[in-house]
């Protein structure tokens, strides 16, 4: 009896060994399907999105504040090389000049921005977890298959509802076509 008991004991070891090892590779081909989700790649997209948008933010400050350093810097120069009273009648349209540069820079980045909240827009529309967000839920059949119509399952099998957070397994009662 007592050979019996550890065989039993050893037998019970390896099998609880052998569900944990199967229990971990199951939570990292989990973590890896979780990566390779829509969701997470439109996150990973809008994320990406939106540091082009701050990187592009910067750059267009740093380039209007480069242009009007060298229009101040030519000014100057045009204005040493052909004296004062040249520079007094035609300051207002050098200063135009670089209003008219610095309104344009201005533009461009507001464009290219706009651009980008458009194409983030886009992405966020096309996020599978969106409708879930807003009440919608989907059915998968045992097989793993996702149901699309009530023709495709009969009573008393056995569904996983799947919200927007979370689970839930029932067992269908009755099914009803639509009167088209």
């Amino acid at each position: 009896m007592q050979v019996v008991d550890e065989a039993w004991l050893r037998l019970a070891r390896a099998a609880k060994h052998h569900l944990t090892g199967y229990a971990n590779r199951l939570s990292r081909m989990e973590q890896g399907l979780d990566w390779l989700s829509p969701q997470a790649r439109i996150t990973r997209l809008t994320q990406g999105l939106e540091q082009a948008a701050q990187a592009l933010q910067g750059a267009g400050r740093q380039w209007t504040k480069q242009q009007t350093r060298e229009l101040e810097r030519r000014t100057d120069r045009l204005g040493t090389t052909l004296g004062p009273e040249f520079w007094k009648m035609h300051a207002s349209t050098v200063f135009t000049w670089g209003d008219r540069l610095t309104d344009r820079a201005h533009r461009f980045v507001d464009r290219k921005i706009t651009q980008t909240k458009i194409v983030q827009t886009g992405l966020t529309a096309l996020d599978p977890h969106a409708p879930l967000e807003r009440g919608y839920s989907l059915v998968k059949k045992q097989d793993g298959t996702f149901l699309r119509d009530s023709t495709e399952i009969c009573p008393e099998e056995l569904v996983e509802i799947l919200p927007a957070h979370g689970r839930i397994m029932a067992r269908v009662v009755d099914t009803e076509q639509d009167a088209q």
